[in-house]
């Protein structure tokens, strides 16, 4: 009897077609770790650097932290019987976790697709972008979207029922009033700090990635897209260190990752539709978008549209 996908030998290698940048420098060789969360499409893996790499089927999508196995039933299953606490070692071209072994050699290296002149043609689909959020559904953080094309005065008296919404107008009435000072300066101008309210948004939310740092995630990568990495790095070095006490792993992961300008391929993709897309493109986009966790892509575009609102 051949044993099952769970039980398979580590000389049955399961191919790696995709992988990220971050997810291949968890994966060096000679790394060690450790399986630290399992879902039904995926699972996390950390190695002793606290890198992480996500496994998952094509339909995960590509990504800084993921890894895209060959599809199949069997696969699948390996990633379904996945536990937490296997162990995880990597060699030249194999990485081993629990009884299963993957193999790197082939892999594609995956890289975000990069909107050409992405500041003067961001600033000038404003309106588009406008009208393609105004319909997103109420989920996380998505109405800051829109809310983030009010001014300074409407955006800070903003309330709502909703008790993560709530709490997060101000954080975000704060961040975009910054990002509007910082993006009116010549790069390399000094910059005032980022508000210390903008920390409520650190952790903000339920889940593996928060609503509150999915979106400061979204603003981190358009705000390398558009050409200011100054501001960036200055966002990085307040939003990090916070997040290494207040949020958890996976999270901190995914914001590290947006703090080198790189996302769920989906954003990427929404970008660059919303640059050069038809109206079909964008909505199809918009989809891929919404698709990204739970509330994790609407979350995202949140940020997105606080930078974009405040472009000159």
């Amino acid at each position: 009897m051949s044993a099952s996908p769970a039980e398979a030998s580590v000389d049955e290698r399961i191919p790696i077609r995709v992988i990220g940048a971050a997810a291949r420098r968890a994966l060096a060789p000679g790394a060690a770790g450790q399986v630290i969360a399992t879902f039904d499409r995926s699972f996390y893996v950390a190695t002793g650097t606290g890198a992480l790499a996500c496994f998952g089927a094509a339909a995960l999508g590509s990504g800084p932290l993921n890894v895209l196995i060959e599809a199949g039933r069997a696969h699948a299953m390996v990633i379904a019987r996945m536990v937490e606490g296997a162990r995880v070692a990597v060699a030249e071209t194999t990485v081993a976790v629990g009884p299963v072994s993957f193999s790197l050699a082939g892999a594609t290296a995956w890289e975000p697709v990069r909107v050409a002149n992405a500041a003067a043609t961001l600033a000038r689909e404003r309106t588009r972008f406008a009208l393609a959020t105004a319909t997103l559904p109420r989920a996380g953080l998505a109405p800051l979207a829109k809310a983030a094309f009010l001014d300074g005065a409407a955006l800070g008296c903003a309330r709502s029922s909703d008790p993560l919404l709530d709490a997060a107008f101000k954080p975000f009435a704060a961040l975009a009033g910054w990002l509007g000072e910082a993006l009116a300066l010549a790069p390399g101008q000094p910059l005032a700090p980022v508000p210390a309210t903008v920390a409520t948004l650190i952790g903000l939310g339920p889940g593996l990635t928060p609503s509150g740092d999915d979106l400061i995630g979204g603003t981190l990568v358009v705000l390398r897209e558009v050409g200011r990495p100054d501001i960036a790095a200055a966002l990085a070095a307040f939003a990090l260190p916070l997040a290494e006490r207040s949020t958890g792993a996976v999270s901190l992961a995914h914001l590290r990752a947006a703090a080198a300008g790189e996302a769920a391929a989906a954003l990427h993709d929404f970008l660059a539709a919303l640059a050069h897309g038809s109206d079909e493109t964008l909505a199809a986009a918009l989809t891929g978008v919404g698709g990204i966790g739970h509330s994790s892509g609407l979350d995202a575009l949140a940020g997105i549209a606080c930078v974009l609102a405040r472009l000159p």
